[in-house]
């Protein structure tokens, strides 16, 4: 074979290469059109937490950590943390509240070092309202400590 028919045929596949790339990738924006694309930007259930709230208690006392209501905006809470310091508690109730009303009640088992939860979907509180995590007091010598965090829009 000589060098004329060589040259031909890798310029023969280069330019076959290059046409079926462009043709896929031409072809996908039918399959995929591109609004489809809009999906991978963040949305408000994605965002990543802005602010996060600690408190801890004195030893025997209910603890209440909140986060201030913001005008016409809703609080997104992406998780929370409890802890008991000095003894492990059984059945902690922890009750996250929107104002002054449960949002969310949960019960946690066996509280000793600290327990986290994070939300797969963020909890939408009402706009303007305040978040607060209230735990109750985990018995004598015992501090508490809470924190939950997430973002405002």
């Amino acid at each position: 074979m000589n060098k004329w028919s060589e040259n031909k045929r890798i310029f023969f596949f280069t330019l076959l290469g290059i046409t079926l790339f462009l043709f896929g990738f031409f072809i996908s924006f039918i399959f995929f059109p591109f609004e489809s694309f809009a999906q991978l930007t963040p949305q408000n259930d994605q965002l990543p937490a802005d602010w996060g709230i600690i408190g801890t208690s004195l030893a025997n006392t209910s603890l209440t950590v909140t986060k201030a209501a913001e005008t016409d905006l809703s609080h997104y809470i992406t998780g929370l943390c409890v802890g008991a310091l000095g003894a492990t508690v059984p059945n902690v109730e922890v009750n996250l509240q929107e104002g002054t009303s449960d949002f969310l009640r949960v019960v946690l088992p066996n509280v000793g070092q600290t327990v986290c939860v994070p939300f797969t979907r963020p909890l939408m509180l009402a706009p303007s309202r305040a978040a607060k995590l209230v735990i109750p007091a985990a018995g004598l010598g015992v501090i508490t400590v809470g924190s939950f965090w997430g973002y405002t829009r």
